[in-house]
Protein backbone atom coordinates (compact mmCIF):
# COMPACT_ATOMS: atom_id res chain seq x y z
CA UNK A 1 0.00 0.00 0.00
CA UNK A 2 1.61 3.10 -0.88
CA UNK A 3 0.35 6.45 0.45
CA UNK A 4 1.05 9.87 -1.04
CA UNK A 5 0.96 12.29 1.92
CA UNK A 6 0.47 14.82 -0.12
CA UNK A 7 -3.06 13.82 -0.95
CA UNK A 8 -4.03 13.17 3.12
CA UNK A 9 -2.72 16.17 4.56
CA UNK A 10 -2.63 18.34 1.36
CA UNK A 11 -0.31 20.57 2.42
CA UNK A 12 3.32 20.39 2.00
CA UNK A 13 3.95 21.33 5.38
CA UNK A 14 3.07 18.47 8.06
CA UNK A 15 3.66 19.93 11.50
CA UNK A 16 1.65 18.65 14.51
CA UNK A 17 1.66 14.81 15.43
CA UNK A 18 -2.52 15.61 15.65
CA UNK A 19 -1.43 14.90 11.53
CA UNK A 20 -0.08 11.76 12.18
CA UNK A 21 -3.06 10.02 13.78
CA UNK A 22 -5.13 10.90 10.75
CA UNK A 23 -2.35 9.07 9.20
CA UNK A 24 -2.63 6.09 11.30
CA UNK A 25 -6.45 5.77 10.57
CA UNK A 26 -5.32 5.33 6.90
CA UNK A 27 -3.28 2.03 7.96
CA UNK A 28 -3.85 -1.55 7.92
CA UNK A 29 -1.36 -3.81 10.16
CA UNK A 30 -0.50 -6.30 7.67
CA UNK A 31 0.04 -4.38 4.75
CA UNK A 32 3.34 -3.49 3.95
CA UNK A 33 3.29 0.54 4.01
CA UNK A 34 5.01 3.11 1.33
CA UNK A 35 5.09 6.69 2.69
CA UNK A 36 5.29 8.81 -0.09
CA UNK A 37 7.10 11.92 1.00
CA UNK A 38 6.97 13.61 -2.57
CA UNK A 39 5.99 17.26 -2.66
CA UNK A 40 6.46 16.97 1.07
CA UNK A 41 8.49 20.14 1.79
CA UNK A 42 8.78 20.33 5.78
CA UNK A 43 7.82 17.76 8.83
CA UNK A 44 8.36 19.20 12.44
CA UNK A 45 10.69 17.33 14.63
CA UNK A 46 7.05 16.43 16.66
CA UNK A 47 5.67 14.95 13.48
CA UNK A 48 9.17 12.87 12.58
CA UNK A 49 9.22 11.38 16.77
CA UNK A 50 5.42 9.97 15.61
CA UNK A 51 6.73 8.70 12.06
CA UNK A 52 9.27 6.71 13.46
CA UNK A 53 7.61 5.83 16.42
CA UNK A 54 4.71 4.25 14.14
CA UNK A 55 7.53 2.54 11.83
CA UNK A 56 8.32 0.82 15.02
CA UNK A 57 4.97 -0.63 15.23
CA UNK A 58 4.87 -1.30 11.65
CA UNK A 59 8.11 -3.11 10.62
CA UNK A 60 6.64 -3.65 7.08
CA UNK A 61 6.27 0.48 6.64
CA UNK A 62 8.85 2.43 5.02
CA UNK A 63 9.66 6.05 3.70
CA UNK A 64 10.06 7.13 0.38
CA UNK A 65 10.66 10.47 -2.04
CA UNK A 66 11.84 12.40 1.10
CA UNK A 67 13.31 15.65 0.19
CA UNK A 68 16.28 17.00 1.44
CA UNK A 69 15.02 18.79 4.35
CA UNK A 70 12.50 16.03 5.48
CA UNK A 71 15.08 13.36 5.36
CA UNK A 72 17.49 15.64 7.68
CA UNK A 73 14.66 16.08 10.15
CA UNK A 74 13.97 12.04 10.45
CA UNK A 75 17.60 11.72 11.11
CA UNK A 76 18.04 14.27 13.53
CA UNK A 77 14.99 12.76 15.59
CA UNK A 78 16.40 9.25 14.82
CA UNK A 79 19.62 10.12 16.33
CA UNK A 80 18.24 11.48 19.33
CA UNK A 81 16.02 8.36 19.92
CA UNK A 82 19.04 6.28 19.69
CA UNK A 83 21.44 8.09 21.66
CA UNK A 84 19.79 10.47 24.11
CA UNK A 85 21.55 13.73 25.49
CA UNK A 86 23.25 13.53 28.85
CA UNK A 87 20.99 15.30 31.61
CA UNK A 88 23.42 18.17 32.57
CA UNK A 89 23.56 19.56 36.37
CA UNK A 90 21.12 21.31 37.43
CA UNK A 91 20.99 24.52 38.37
CA UNK A 92 20.45 25.56 41.72
CA UNK A 93 20.84 29.39 42.51
CA UNK A 94 21.87 30.05 46.76
CA UNK A 95 18.79 31.64 47.87
CA UNK A 96 19.21 35.29 48.85
CA UNK A 97 17.55 38.57 49.88
CA UNK A 98 17.20 41.50 47.83
CA UNK A 99 18.62 43.60 50.95
CA UNK A 100 21.79 41.30 50.58
CA UNK A 101 22.39 41.84 46.69
CA UNK A 102 22.22 46.05 47.32
CA UNK A 103 24.83 45.74 49.99
CA UNK A 104 27.31 44.74 47.59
Amino acid sequence: MIIKLINIFSTTTISSRESVKELIKKLKKDDEIILDFSKIEFISRSVAHELLKLKEKHSNMRFSNMAEEVSKMVRLVAANIAYPQKNTEEFKPKKTTLSSVLRR
